[in-house]
């Protein structure tokens, strides 16, 4: 927010990117889980030969949540670094890549470690369930399509999300108010008139207000 409207709106955009691809490397993990029978990252090895579809979801979930492209996390991460270019915060742009440089670095020996080497359990020894696979396949897929294509409805979304966070001036709608819109009744003798533009004095005729320099016609009803 602080980077401005732009910014906005790619965080918005990044939001829904890693909510997808968290979400499948939850799934990925759970078919992981149920085949290797631990919790222990350490015990998880080559899951790209034991587990071929859910190691290969792992990895494209590990593409994603980094920000490789095409994903839709990379373009989100890269619309956030050119906000902070061109509101001229280039000490934020640099603090922004190199923390997005640790994350990869940490991330990739984890990954990388679960996903190569020898297996703990023999190939073929735990058959993946399709109905397992296809949920993190969507989601992974969603996060590549958003990183090719926006949806113009999606789009619109955003935007009109980004400008609600950003906000708009309130004090500039409130001065055009105040400046086009006449107050209707007579102010009470000695009180500061909150609209510049039309002054009221009472009517000798009628006692109702009328605009400063303005001629009454007619008489008396």
């Amino acid at each position: 927010v602080g980077l401005g409207a732009g910014a906005s709106f790619a965080v918005l955009f990044h939001a829904i990117n890693h909510s997808l691809t968290k979400a499948a490397l939850f799934l990925a993990a759970g078919n992981i889980l149920a085949a290797t029978k631990t919790k222990s990252v350490e015990d998880v090895k080559g899951l790209l030969k034991s587990l071929p579809f859910s190691g290969f979801l792992w990895m494209a979930g590990f593409f994603s949540i980094v920000g490789c492209p095409p994903f839709g996390t990379f373009m989100s991460e890269l619309l956030i670094l050119k906000s902070a270019l061109d509101s001229g915060k280039i000490l934020v742009a640099v603090l922004y890549l190199l923390l997005l440089a640790l994350v990869f670095i940490g991330m990739a020996l984890i990954f990388t470690q679960m996903a190569q080497g020898e297996p703990a359990i023999p190939p073929g020894a735990e058959k993946e369930k399709p109905a397992s696979l296809v949920p993190p396949l969507l989601l992974i897929g969603l996060v590549l399509l958003l990183g090719l294509y926006m949806p113009p409805a999606l789009s619109n979304l955003l935007q009109d999300a980004s400008k609600s966070l950003s906000g708009s001036p309130v004090g500039e709608n409130q001065k055009v108010v105040s400046k086009t819109t006449p107050h209707p009744d007579p102010l009470p003798q000695g009180a500061r008139e909150p609209w510049p533009v039309v002054s009221y004095s009472p009517s000798p005729l009628t006692g109702e207000g009328q605009g400063e320099g303005e001629t009454k016609k007619g008489g008396l009803p």
